[in-house]
């Protein structure tokens, strides 16, 4: 089953809301669920996507920033990040 979460991307999310999430991720990895969130790297959901892939997840992800420089400063080392059509994401295997 696929799980849409979003989260925080901010480097200011406190320490225990990333540990949260991190465990969130885990759970998701050890269900064998495939884990869909906003692709960040930092925050809550670099976190959730660390503590998915770290467990032997898969992560699903997809950023709608401003430019292409910033879409990949931001961006983590997912399973997949599909290409966004027309500021809409297309969750695709």
């Amino acid at each position: 089953m696929r799980v849409v979460v979003y989260g925080s991307a901010s480097k200011d999310t406190p320490q225990a809301f990333k540990d949260a999430s991190f465990e969130l991720g885990k759970l998701l990895a050890q269900r064998g669920h495939i884990c869909v969130n906003g692709g960040g790297n930092t925050g809550c959901m670099g976190s959730l996507s660390d503590g998915c892939l770290q467990h032997g997840g898969k992560v699903r992800g997809g950023c709608l920033l401003a430019g292409a420089a910033a879409a990949r400063e931001s961006a983590h080392a997912l399973t997949r990040m599909p290409r966004l059509v027309r500021s809409r994401a297309r969750w695709s295997e």
